[in-house]
């Protein structure tokens, strides 16, 4: 069933760009974490791998039992669905009597242990191993560009040379590349002495007329096939004198 604009106007469905976002983060290729920095990762689990078969079905039909079992306590019709499979189990206690234990915060109710032990929230994933990269192989990536005395400084506009510093990963080896909005040949040189992994000092040389706009920065390496691998562009704009 498609819908049609007027309807996707009232009622939008952002089921597909949800979809699409989580196929991007989940399934993306050669995406490297740097060292002492942390990610979000999505993993796609079986649902089998974690309920017997009996508890899959209550799960498909009411998956909250699962992640709020608390919610029982207020959810007469949650407590009926969880009814028979208790009843087989044979367990001494009555989900009746959930609601006062479970506001009351009775540590010794049966049925408030039985609860917290079925939430899947008690479930953890830990992955282990060690991952060695060759970070040659790796493209630099640029989280930042500044200008010594300021990015919006009028000095930047005078003819010479200007320091500067790019931050970012996998800096080591890198060569700045420096290109104007207007065309203007920038030359950029990589300062070897006062560069890091993470951090990458160049000097760049203003030619005569230079006038204020955006400058596009980004660092180049160089792989074991001699090809470049290029970080993205990082703008940068260049103010007007006085501004």
């Amino acid at each position: 069933m498609r819908w049609s604009p007027a309807a996707e106007t009232l009622w939008p469905d952002g089921t597909i760009g949800q979809m699409n976002r989580i196929s991007d983060v989940g399934f993306q290729v050669n995406k490297v974490i740097p060292k002492d920095s942390s990610d979000i990762i999505v993993a796609f689990f079986p649902i089998d791998r974690f309920l017997t078969p009996g508890l899959k079905k209550l799960f498909l039909k009411s998956p909250a039992l699962f992640f709020a079992p608390g919610a029982l306590a207020l959810d007469p019709e949650a407590r009926k669905a969880l009814e028979p499979l208790v009843k087989q189990l044979g367990v001494n206690f009555d989900l009746k009597s959930l609601p006062e234990d479970y506001i009351a915060n009775n540590p010794n109710s049966t049925a408030v242990k039985f609860l917290n032990k079925l939430s899947l929230n008690n479930v953890r994933v830990v992955v282990g191993g060690i991952l060695t990269v060759d970070v040659n192989t790796v493209p630099a990536t640029v989280s930042s560009v500044t200008m010594d005395g300021g990015n919006d400084s009028s000095e930047l506009l005078k003819p010479g040379d200007h320091l500067g510093v790019m931050q970012g990963n996998y800096l080591s080896g890198a060569t700045p590349v420096v290109t104007a909005a207007d065309g203007t040949s920038i030359t950029a040189i990589a300062v070897a002495g006062e560069s890091t992994p993470t951090q990458l000092r160049f000097k760049i040389t203003i030619p005569g007329n230079f006038s204020a706009q955006t400058v596009k920065f980004k660092a180049v390496k160089k792989d074991k096939d001699g090809k470049d691998l290029n970080s993205t562009d990082f703008p940068v704009a260049i103010a007007s004198p006085g501004k």
